[in-house]
């Protein structure tokens, strides 16, 4: 270690470089409360409105079920059929290619052949089971149908083009619907049967192509257009009985506007509201994604806040990410105590203030180049994570005091701070690094665990790993340098008397006065503030600095 004590310059450099690594990487680490589990699920959720549970199952889940049971790296299969609609969950083995899985499923899906109101199944990369990451509020004082109707057109087509947003969910308010309200005996009377009915509403309200028509050069496109877009044109539609008479559909049902069904009610502040429930896909942040969705809810000029009407207020009603950053920042103050209780508790044995000094300078300075190969590792800041850092303040100090104390044996011995720092730390350094590396040993095998054990605590066991690694370092370059420094007052004059410690006052004194007339005022309105800012300076190094000088 003789180039890291003869060249002090080199070493800080590299010691600086290593630091400001470590702060770009601690501010881009992502936020999370646990290490992210990914899980390889699939979710194919399908929608069959009108179907009792039992014909769910035999008429959407069951045949789902055995078009996907044979998807490779399938390990587990279960369906959820409720009314009106149907849910699969798909679990892979964990080293199973999750993309390649969802295209294997949509390949099977598309060859299940459904009846014709069953809406196509959606693939989910999340489980609807889980809870959503935030969910937001729309409440106003005018109708219901108008916030159905805003939060789906505007709020929840913005928000899933999101990045990381799976899905968005409403729930309360009135979705409105046309009603075709039959009437059982004025079809009686006119020989229409309910089918009749359905079959003319179903071949009637549909856009169908009409082949192309070539004039010259150019090739137009033919369409028939029959959809209904009001409620006059279902007025005028008109039903053949077998017979061939054509009996208006108006004689036969009552047709109006209305809402359908609801079975969620929302509330907020006890009155109704509209709520979007905001899910994450499986390999989002949720601190980021709750973070970006804010932004894009209620900061700028582009703001959906801003677009909304003056009567409908915008509000979260649960945000996960406000629960994840307190626990992270509870957590941190926890580690910040304990460090600075692991520098009170060395200052109380080894009795010297310098040594204390290096130590509590190696610990925030092993903590912060911990994070760059957290960030390298695709290690994130959470509970885990962090506890491992923790765990590690403890061992941080053991290499810079072994380093430390051989130093000082050398230094009692009569040899001058180079040469005991460069022979002291060459001669611990095999025995702090075998030790250091009999503790790596304990935690990296974690880290190759699989399943959800190996995800959780393998945040844990790197964070262990890379901090261990991080003190070695510091402990065999950094702490060598500086206990070979030599830091001294000149031998003239230990410290300053108590009147030369403050001559910020003499300054201002001599200052004020060789200003004249009104220049004497306005220089006051700088020269107090900047006698304030040098009289406490001086004030934190009388009460602070001289004392640690003497103890030094």
């Amino acid at each position: 270690m003789y180039w890291v004590v003869k060249r002090p310059i080199a070493t800080w450099m590299i010691t600086i470089a290593l630091f400001v690594f470590g702060l770009v990487s601690y501010q881009r680490l992502a936020l999370n409360l646990m290490p992210d589990l990914n899980y390889p699920t699939i979710t194919i959720r399908t929608e069959a409105d009108g179907y009792a549970p039992e014909e769910v199952e035999e008429q959407v889940s069951r045949k789902l079920e055995e078009a996907v049971a044979t998807t490779q790296g399938l390990s587990h299969l279960e369906s959820r059929s409720r009314a009106g609609l149907s849910e699969i969950l798909l679990s892979f083995h964990w080293d199973t290619t999750l993309d390649n899985s969802i295209q294997d499923v949509r390949e099977r899906i598309q060859r299940v052949f459904l009846s014709a109101d069953i809406k196509r199944p959606l693939i989910l990369r999340y489980d609807p089971s889980l809870d959503p990451i935030i969910r937001i509020a729309l409440s106003s004082s005018q109708s219901l149908s108008e916030l159905r109707e805003i939060a789906d057109r505007l709020i929840k087509r913005d928000l899933e083009a999101l990045d990381g947003i799976a899905a968005v969910r409403i729930q309360g308010g009135q979705e409105r619907e046309i009603q075709v309200l039959a009437q059982e005996d004025w079809m009686a009377a006119r020989g229409i049967s309910i089918d009749n009915i359905i079959q003319t509403l179903a071949s009637e309200n549909v856009n169908m192509p009409a082949g192309s028509i070539l004039e010259g050069d150019r090739e137009y496109l033919v369409r028939t257009l029959n959809a209904f877009t009001d409620i006059d044109d279902l007025k005028s539609l008109k039903i053949s009985r077998s017979d061939g008479v054509k009996i208006p559909i108006t004689e036969v049902a009552h047709i109006q506007e209305g809402y359908k069904e609801r079975s969620i009610i929302s509330r907020l502040n006890a009155e109704e509201a509209v709520e979007l429930e905001v899910y994450k896909s499986a390999d989002a942040n949720i601190v980021q994604i709750t973070n970006q969705l804010k932004a894009r809810l209620f900061d700028g000029e582009e703001a959906l806040e801003g677009q909304l009407p003056s009567h409908i207020k915008l509000s979260i009603l649960e945000d996960q990410a406000s629960f994840i950053e307190s626990a992270i920042n509870n957590l941190k103050n926890t580690a910040f105590l304990g460090a600075f209780l692991a520098i009170i508790i060395l200052f109380v044995f080894l009795r010297n203030f310098r040594a204390t000094a290096i130590i509590g300078t190696a610990i925030p300075l092993s903590i912060v180049v911990t994070f760059a190969p957290m960030y390298i590792g695709g290690v994130s800041l959470n509970l885990m994570s962090l506890g491992g850092l923790a765990l590690g303040i403890g061992m941080l100090v053991d290499n810079a005091v072994v380093v430390l104390e051989n130093i000082q044996v050398h230094l009692d011995k009569g040899k001058s701070r180079q040469e005991a720092a460069a022979v002291g730390s060459s001669e611990v350094a095999m025995a702090v690094t075998a030790s250091t590396l009999t503790t790596i040993s304990v935690f990296l095998p974690i880290t190759f665990v699989e399943g959800a054990a190996g995800q959780i605590f393998g945040d844990l066991s790197l964070a262990v790993v890379f901090s261990l690694l991080a003190s070695l370092v510091i402990a065999l370059f950094f702490v060598p340098m500086l206990a070979a420094s030599e830091v001294r007052l000149p031998e003239a004059s230990s410290l300053p008397p108590w009147r030369e410690r403050f001559g910020s006052w003499q300054s201002f004194k001599k200052d004020f006065t060789e200003h004249n007339g009104f220049r004497k005022w306005i220089w006051l309105l700088w020269g107090i503030p900047r006698l304030a800012n040098f009289f406490l300076f001086e004030l934190i190094v009388t009460l602070c600095v001289y004392p640690c000088m003497i103890l030094a």
